[in-house]
C-alpha cells in the first residue's frame, strides 16, 4: 500500500511522454524521416500608408512702406498747428480742391464770426451789430446782436441828411448795408466823406450808399436821403449872365417835384433837369438851397421873391 503512489507518478509521467511523441510526430509526418520542417513563409504585410507633410512656403516679410510726400496734407497740418484765420484762408487758396478744405471753410467761417463778433461787441454801436448780422445771419452770436438792436432806442436821423420819402434814386450803390433803418443808414452817409445820398428800402431794410446826387424818381416804400453841404455861403445869390432855361420872375409851382436836391445853385439845378427827358421846370428855393425838378409847367404867384422858377 506504501508504493502506491509511486506507480502511479511514473504512470503519469509515461503518458506525458507518449502523447509528446505522438505530436512530433505529426508534425513531422509529411516531411518523411529525417527531414527537417521548414517554417511556412509569413504573408508580407503591407507597410502603413505616412501621410504625406503639408509643404508650406513662407512669404517674404512685406518691405517697410515707403513714406511719400503729401503737399495737402503737410499744409493742412501747418493750418492746424497755426489754428488762426489767416492760416487756413492760406489753405483754402493753395489748395483749393484739398482733402480738407470742407473742414478748412468751416474753420474760417467760425474764426471769422468770432473776430467779426469781437468789433461789434466791443463798438456797441447798431450799425456794427446789422453788419455783423449781415455776415453771419447764422453766426454764433446772431442771437445776441438781434437781441441788443431790439433793447436798443431809435436813432435820430442826422441833421445834415435831409430825408425825402417816396422817392428812388437812378444807378447803383456803392455800397449796400443790410438789416439797416433809415436813421442808422443815415449815420453811416454822415460818417463818410464819399457818400452824397442814401436810399432805404423799408420793407428789405436795405441800405444803399451813393457818392453822386443821381435823378430821383417817385417810388412807394422807398426812402431818399440827401447829404447837405457844411456851408451854403455864396449858393445862388446870383443868375448866370445867360440861361439855357426861360426864367419866370416871383413865381413858385406847388408841391414837391418828382427830384429833389439840396445845396444847389441856379446852374447846377439848371443842369439836373437838362439831363432828364422827364423835365419840364426847375424852382429853386433860396432859403435852402433846394433844387425841385418838375415834369410840368404850372406855377403861381409868389410875392417873397424867395424862389427862383425858369421853364424849358
Amino acid at each position: 500500500m506504501a508504493k502506491t503512489p509511486s506507480i502511479a507518478l511514473f504512470g503519469g509521467l509515461l503518458l506525458v511522454a507518449v502523447l509528446a511523441g505522438a505530436g512530433i510526430g505529426l508534425v513531422n509526418r509529411d516531411a518523411g524521416p529525417g527531414a527537417v520542417r521548414t517554417p511556412e513563409p509569413q504573408a508580407a504585410v503591407a507597410p502603413k500608408e505616412v501621410p504625406a507633410r503639408e509643404v508650406v512656403t513662407l512669404k517674404p516679410a512685406a518691405p517697410p512702406p515707403v513714406e511719400v510726400s503729401d503737399p495737402d496734407r503737410a499744409a493742412w497740418e501747418a493750418a492746424v498747428a497755426r489754428n488762426t484765420l489767416e492760416a487756413f484762408r492760406q489753405y483754402v487758396g493753395s489748395h483749393p480742391a484739398g482733402k480738407f478744405r470742407r473742414e478748412a471753410d468751416a474753420r474760417v467761417e467760425a474764426l471769422a464770426d468770432e473776430a467779426d463778433w469781437i468789433l461789434a461787441s466791443k463798438s456797441g454801436r447798431a450799425l456794427d451789430l446789422r453788419t455783423y448780422l449781415e455776415q453771419h445771419p447764422n453766426g454764433a452770436h446772431a442771437a445776441e446782436a438781434r437781441s441788443r438792436l431790439t433793447s436798443r432806442a431809435p436813432a435820430a436821423v442826422p441833421a445834415v441828411i435831409k430825408k425825402l420819402e417816396n422817392r428812388e434814386l437812378e444807378g447803383d450803390a456803392y455800397a449796400v448795408i443790410g438789416e439797416a433803418t433809415f436813421e442808422e443808414c443815415a449815420a453811416r452817409c454822415a460818417g463818410e466823406e464819399r457818400c452824397k445820398a442814401i436810399e432805404l428800402y423799408r420793407e428789405k431794410r436795405s441800405c444803399g450808399l451813393f457818392d453822386g446826387l443821381p435823378l430821383q424818381a417817385p417810388k412807394p416804400a422807398i426812402d431818399v436821403g440827401i447829404k447837405l453841404a457844411a456851408s451854403k455861403a455864396g449858393l445862388v445869390a446870383t443868375l448866370p449872365a445867360k440861361t439855357k432855361l426861360k426864367v419866370l420872375k416871383r413865381r413858385s409851382s406847388p408841391g414837391e417835384g418828382f427830384d429833389t436836391t439840396f445845396d444847389s445853385d441856379y446852374a447846377s439845378c439848371e443842369a439836373r433837369c437838362l439831363a432828364s427827358e422827364r423835365c419840364q421846370m426847375i424852382e429853386l428855393y433860396k432859403p435852402d438851397a433846394k433844387c425841385n425838378l418838375f415834369d410840368h409847367k404850372r406855377t403861381e404867384a409868389n410875392a417873397e421873391d424867395d424862389t427862383i422858377v425858369a421853364v424849358r
